[in-house]
């Protein structure tokens, strides 16, 4: 059924709501989430491109199925915003190739086997539904990922972690053998 926009007109009282969005994940939280979509977004008349995902929560319970966005910006901020800042451009910049080149390299690391810009469509094959540890934060009221790591389903310790125990089990072998001596 279409629905006629400009038709007549519910009654109103002059006064409207929007209802939605919920709460906000709270700073520091970290989740296992996974990118359900991804695209790239540009504007008419900038140059600027940024690249717009969308998350969705598996763990902690708490959270489970909520959903949150972030915003790449490929190329800096645009320079038709009002926050524009030529000084800080090459910064964020940077900034925002560490983080696609983060959550690329837990995805797999196809994107950057490309060796040039990918399309949506490879986008979407490498990066969609890989899971990760995202570490969120909150800035103006809004929702932001403050960073990105490896999901293992089993964590490997570190060589130094694996030599200290060794050396620990090797300490309490040979005290234990000093008692089992007859004399």
């Amino acid at each position: 059924m279409a629905i006629d926009y400009w038709g007549e007109m519910p009654e109103s009282t002059g006064d409207y709501e929007q209802k939605g969005g919920g709460t906000l994940i709270p700073e520091g939280t970290r989740v296992l989430a996974s990118v359900e979509e991804i695209k790239t977004q540009t504007f008419d008349g900038s140059s600027h491109e940024s690249l717009n995902l969308k998350w969705r929560v598996e763990e902690p319970e708490e959270y489970n199925n909520r959903v949150f966005f972030q915003t790449i910006n490929i190329n800096g901020s645009c320079q038709l915003s009002q926050y524009y800042d030529e000084s800080k451009q090459e910064k964020k910049i940077k900034d925002a190739f560490r983080m696609l080149s983060a959550i690329d390299k837990n995805a797999g690391g196809n994107i950057s086997k490309l060796m040039r810009k990918p399309t949506d469509d490879e986008l979407t094959q490498y990066i969609v539904a890989a899971k990760m540890w995202v570490n969120l934060g909150v800035y103006n009221n809004r929702q932001i990922v403050r960073g990105v790591s490896a999901f293992r389903d089993i964590e490997k310790p570190s060589k130094q972690a694996t030599n200290a125990k060794t050396a620990t089990v090797a300490k309490y072998t040979l005290a234990d053998m000093e008692d089992d001596i007859p004399f």
